[in-house]
Order: structure tokens, then C-alpha cells, then sequence
């Protein structure tokens, strides 16, 4: 009992031992760990103020891009020769950075952007070059990757441009109410039309509106109204066939129009209102007018394997597109838009003496119907480092 006893008093402060050995550790790690500590946040800082620089950078990029895809051609927006340049800042501050950006021309299409953002703990610099082909197929009032033929007397107020030649048979009006400079671009090298993937994403867009109306499965007719009235209200709509109507009759289109197979308007009857139309094969018109008085500007007339084709009179404001056919108007017709194709562009000589044909380029189109993922205008190459 007596040893129990004295074995017991001699445990007696080892728990301040544990204590000081512990409070030593402690004060070991400590200083070290808020060393650590420190050192995450100042790096944190820099990592943030780094991609803020990077951002301010990059948004002077992108400006310059912006620039150049409007209008190579303007002094007052890029360099027109090879060896200018323009510098200009950013009007409003980046992320409160500064950003400066040189823009030089290197050759006939392919420019050199350095966006540099100052602030003021660390400044990045982004050099960027970009190729241009200078030619943007939504820019032109009548656009063809072959041949344009004008047999007979037309109006054109835009530019015109051309992979093959351009004819104008009979007499020609060219303005150009937009730059005042009337352009007709023959064996245009640098004109690119979209791929076969980049027009299917387009035309997506358009059967999703025609969806929302409902689907038709396989071919439809619109046929002659009983009674009276020979009006026909009709859209947005689906079909999975082929879209056909009945003679001597008005179509009100209420809405986009897409179609898996061909559309062909028949004899005398009219189609008018707003919406788009959509086939993937062959359009056809045997009248139309009154179309597309949508003052956006973004009514579209659309074969996305097929040709489109004007058999009589065509009074419309769209813009009409077929990139993998050609496009022809056999009678007088009035357009406010663009005409754009992958083949070519054919006018008869059977237009009518007293309207003949004419065409006024709409600039709306421009930003409205970009194609998703069609880029003429694109970052070669990209290179981050210290401004100086």
C-alpha cells in the first residue's frame, strides 16, 4: 500500500510537462503557419489583380477585332494600308485599368493588335494577330460565290460582291446610301461563305420558332377557304414534308415557317405579314408581296440545300438566302434587304418595263443574322506577357 502510495506522488506534474512540451510545438508551427498564411493571401492578390489585367487587356482585343469586322475599309476605324496604324485608349477604364491599344496593318489582310492595361500594381500586355478577309457576305446588297447576271434594267443601293463575274446586260443604277461608295467586287478572293455545319446551326434557330406553332407531320396543303373569304392565316408551323397551296389565295404569315422538304406558293396567290420561311430543299413564289414589314430587319427567306425562285411579281423587305443554290426573279421585283447565294444570282429578261428590278441593302442584317460560329474575321495567333 505504502509503494501504491509513493508512486502516485511521483506522477504528480507531468501534466504541466505535456502542457510545455505542447505550448513549444505550438509556438514552432505558428510562426511558419502565418508566414504561410500571408504569403496565400499576397499571392491570392496578385493571381486577382493579374486576371483583371488580363481582362482589361483582352477587352482592347476584342474592341480592335469589333472595329476591323465593321468596316476594314474605314481610315477612321483601322488602317486602311499595310504599315499604318491607329492607337486610341478605351474611353471608359477596364476594371480600373487603363487600356491602350495599337492596331497595325501587316498586309492586305491580316492586322497586328497589341492591347496593353495599366494599373497600379501590374500591367499585361496582349499581342494578338488577326486575318481578315475583308469581305462580310451580310455586308452586300446582292452577294454571290458565282456569277450575277442582270438582263435588264435594275436598282441597286448597296455593294455588290461576286466569287464570279458580275453582268449587268441593261442599265444600271449603283448607289450606295450607307458609305456613299457604290462597290462591285469581282473574283472577290477574299469573300467566305459558311460551311454546311455552320448553315445547319443556323437554320436550328428557325425550326425552333416554327415549333412553337406546332408540327405537321409530312406534306401539307393550304388550300382555297370555303365561303368567301380567300384569306388564310397561317404560322408559325413545322412540316416534316413539302409545303404546297392552292391557287388565288392570301396567306397571312403569322410566324416562322420551316419545312423539311420543298415549298412551292401557287399560281396568283399571295403571301404576306412577317416571319421567316425555311425549307431545307427548293422555295418557290409564285407572288409575294407586302412581305416582311418588320422594321428590325430580320425576316428571312431561306433554302438551306435549294434554290429560291421568283416566278412573278416579289415585293418584300428580307433577306434572302440560299447558300447552296441559286436565286432568280423572272418578273419585276422590289426588295428591301440583301440577296445572298451559293450559286448564282439570275435576272431575266422578261423583268418588267415599268418596275423593273431593284434592291435597297438593309444594314440591319448585319448584326441580326450572324451565323452561329461563321467568323470571317478570327484571332490567329495570341501572346500574353509584362507590358513594357
Amino acid at each position: 500500500m505504502k509503494n501504491l502510495i509513493r508512486f502516485g506522488r511521483r506522477q504528480n506534474g507531468q501534466a504541466l510537462i505535456l502542457a510545455m512540451i505542447m505550448l513549444a510545438i505550438g509556438g514552432l508551427i505558428i510562426g511558419p503557419l502565418v508566414g504561410l498564411v500571408t504569403t496565400s493571401l499576397n499571392v491570392g492578390r496578385n493571381v486577382e489583380i493579374q486576371v483583371e489585367d488580363y481582362y482589361a487587356a483582352d477587352a482592347g482585343v476584342e474592341h480592335a477585332l469589333w472595329e476591323i469586322r465593321q468596316d476594314p475599309q474605314d481610315s477612321s476605324r483601322v488602317p486602311v494600308m499595310v504599315t499604318d496604324f491607329r492607337e486610341f485608349n478605351l474611353l471608359t477604364p477596364t476594371n480600373g485599368e487603363t487600356v491602350h491599344v495599337k492596331v497595325t496593318k501587316q498586309a492586305s489582310n491580316l492586322y497586328k493588335v497589341e492591347s496593353s492595361s495599366t494599373g497600379t500594381d501590374s500591367n499585361t500586355l496582349i499581342t494578338a494577330f488577326i486575318i481578315s478577309t475583308n469581305l462580310n457576305i451580310f455586308d452586300g446588297a446582292m452577294v454571290a460565290s458565282n456569277d450575277i447576271t442582270l438582263k435588264k434594267d435594275a436598282y441597286i443601293n448597296g455593294d455588290v460582291f461576286a466569287l464570279g463575274e458580275f453582268d449587268a446586260q441593261g442599265g444600271l443604277i449603283h448607289e450606295d446610301d450607307n458609305d456613299g461608295t457604290p462597290e462591285i467586287i469581282e473574283n472577290a478572293a477574299g469573300l467566305v461563305f459558311p460551311t454546311a455545319q455552320e448553315n445547319a446551326a443556323f437554320a436550328l434557330g428557325f425550326k425552333t420558332e416554327a415549333l412553337v406553332g406546332g408540327t405537321i407531320t409530312g406534306n401539307y396543303k393550304i388550300n382555297d377557304p370555303p365561303g368567301a373569304s380567300i384569306t388564310v392565316d397561317f404560322g408559325p408551323k413545322y412540316i416534316t414534308g413539302n409545303l404546297t397551296t392552292d391557287k388565288n389565295i392570301i396567306i397571312n404569315l403569322h410566324g416562322t415557317i420551316y419545312v423539311e422538304g420543298t415549298i412551292d406558293i401557287g399560281q396568283d396567290t399571295l403571301i404576306q405579314g412577317t416571319g421567316s420561311i425555311v425549307a431545307v430543299g427548293n422555295i418557290g413564289f409564285e407572288k409575294i408581296g407586302n412581305y416582311g414589314t418588320n422594321p428590325t430587319g430580320n425576316d428571312l427567306i431561306f433554302s438551306v440545300n435549294g434554290s429560291i425562285d421568283f416566278r412573278k411579281e416579289a415585293d418584300l423587305e428580307a433577306l434572302i438566302y440560299a447558300p447552296n443554290g441559286g436565286i432568280s426573279f423572272k418578273k419585276e421585283a422590289e426588295i428591301i434587304g440583301s440577296v445572298i447565294c451559293g450559286q448564282g444570282i439570275d435576272i431575266p429578261e422578261d423583268i418588267s418595263a415599268d418596275k423593273n428590278f431593284s434592291i435597297i441593302y438593309n444594314p440591319e442584317y448585319k448584326d441580326t443574322m450572324n451565323l452561329p460560329g461563321f467568323n470571317p474575321t478570327a484571332v490567329r495567333t495570341w501572346n500574353i506577357t509584362a507590358a513594357p
